[in-house]
């Protein structure tokens, strides 16, 4: 099932970074590159912006059981 949803802007994609598992990815950056890593990434992401903003695709898998009794 499709449940994702339109992020404000680049700063907002980067609050997810920042509070999920990726962050552990940028962390493994050496600091000295951090900064330019992160203003780099995150114009690229602006471009990505339409007038809804930022599409966040989450794709989601449900499953439902009944338990017997």
């Amino acid at each position: 099932v499709q449940v994702g949803y339109h992020l404000g802007d680049e700063n907002d994609w980067w609050e997810v970074v920042q509070n999920t598992a990726m962050r552990g990815l940028y962390e493994q950056l050496p600091a000295e590159q951090r900064a330019a890593f992160r203003d780099q990434h995150l114009s690229f992401v602006a471009e990505q912006k339409t007038a809804e903003g930022l599409w966040m695709d989450v794709r989601t898998r449900f499953a439902a059981g009944l338990k017997p009794g």
